[in-house]
């Protein structure tokens, strides 16, 4: 059975709400390392797996509609749709896409935001943590000039 357009539209929508309920997750979850609340990120993290498990059956949904119009599963698809339609209609899909692929760029860029935050606090960690076991060859301080005004060699517990 094939579907009429406006079930695309209304997948199209829904794929944004998802997208933006990410995006919401992601200030969330960046709150939270801020804050290093584990609590409040183990709870983050699980709301966005949810979100990501219906954002992945929505693409699955769209493409599936694409394939049973006989167009691929592509912006070329979407674009052929969206000329294939009445003008209202198309320009009205065109707009819910270009929404989607904002939201989804958006949804992206907070990722990445949130995977650096995360890696600078892990490589913080594990240079605080080698200073702490001697591992680290030197430990050098600065004065407010930027000179150096001190080396030290050893763990802080011999200090």
């Amino acid at each position: 059975m094939t579907q009429t357009p406006s079930a695309f539209m209304a997948l199209v929508s829904e794929g944004s709400e998802l997208l933006a309920t990410l995006c919401r997750l992601s200030d969330a979850e960046k709150s939270a390392i801020e804050k290093m609340a584990a609590a409040d990120l183990q709870h983050v993290v699980t709301a966005k797996q949810q979100s990501l498990q219906a954002l992945a059956a929505n693409t699955d949904a769209r493409n599936q509609f694409l394939r049973q119009q006989g167009l691929s599963c592509d912006q070329q698809g979407v674009d052929q749709l969206i000329a294939s339609l009445p003008t209202t209609q198309g320009q009205q899909l065109q707009n819910a896409w270009n929404k989607l692929t904002e939201t989804l760029r958006r949804a992206a860029e907070l990722n990445q935001r949130n995977e650096q935050i995360v890696k600078r606090n892990q490589q913080s960690l594990e240079q605080l943590l080698s200073i702490l076991r001697g591992q680290s060859g030197k430990t050098t301080l600065y004065d407010q000039a930027g000179l150096k005004n001190y080396s030290a060699r050893g763990t802080l517990g011999k200090a």
